[in-house]
């Protein structure tokens, strides 16, 4: 199973293409289009983070596929694309039925999700 990297480790395994093609747009258009876009993402995670403890909570695969699906986009628009990776991983053992999988990637899924805001905090400059 592949693993998240560690807090200090995750805003490394940003994409640093996609935030070059963010920071391209916002120059282009003289707005920092990557804080709109990572104050949508972190305003998102919350509820997506409930809903998918719920689902894993109570073994519920469809529920995990759908409450995990929106994220795994969201999270590569940011250019969290290790988290998005894992996202689809845990999408896809959801829609198997893999209830195990679906579980052990859910873990490290919402174990990241608390790590996550912080490094796209520090990506756009906030401190």
């Amino acid at each position: 199973m592949i693993r998240l990297p560690e807090a200090r480790q995750l805003e490394k395994q940003l994409d640093p293409a996609a935030l070059a093609e963010i920071a391209q747009l916002s120059a282009a258009i003289g707005r920092n289009v990557f804080r709109k876009l990572e104050d949508n993402f972190i305003s998102d995670l919350s509820g997506r983070v409930d809903l998918i403890t719920a689902a894993l909570e109570s073994s519920n695969m469809s529920q995990l596929a759908l409450a995990t699906h929106p994220l795994g986009g969201s999270s590569a628009i940011v250019g969290a694309k290790q988290f998005s990776d894992v996202c689809r991983k845990v999408e896809q053992h959801a829609r198997d039925g893999d209830v195990v999988q679906a579980n052990s990637f859910g873990r490290e899924l919402l174990e990241a999700a608390q790590i996550l805001p912080s490094a796209l905090l520090r990506a756009a400059d906030y401190r």
